[in-house]
């Protein structure tokens, strides 16, 4: 278990989604694997790359994401997804007070 992300060179090898969530707010590349919503929250930015766990692609991948040289904007696409921590924590919170008032004392 442990870490899902690993960044070097100001790249974000992800293997999970909420890691990815936090290194698109820092506008890193992406490699990651298709795993939960990442496809949908990385969506088809440049920077963004999906890869099977084939060493050659996880290669190739790491390769563009490494060469990019510039900012995603993947920041911009977590505001417009609504998936910023604030808005995250709401609907959390959203979901236990229907909970509570539904619950029979």
């Amino acid at each position: 278990v442990g870490s899902e992300m690993c960044i070097r060179d100001r790249v974000a090898l992800a293997w999970d989604v909420l890691p990815s969530k936090e290194a698109m707010l820092c506008g890193l590349p992406i490699v990651s694997v298709s795993v939960g919503d990442v496809e949908t929250v990385l969506g088809n930015l440049s920077g963004h790359y999906i890869c099977s766990f084939a060493q050659k692609d996880v290669a190739e991948k790491l390769e563009l994401a490494l060469n990019l040289n510039q900012c995603t904007d993947g920041r911009k696409r977590i505001v417009e997804l609504q998936l910023t921590n604030n808005l995250v924590a709401k609907r959390v919170l959203d979901v236990y007070n229907a909970v509570f008032r539904c619950k029979k004392i």
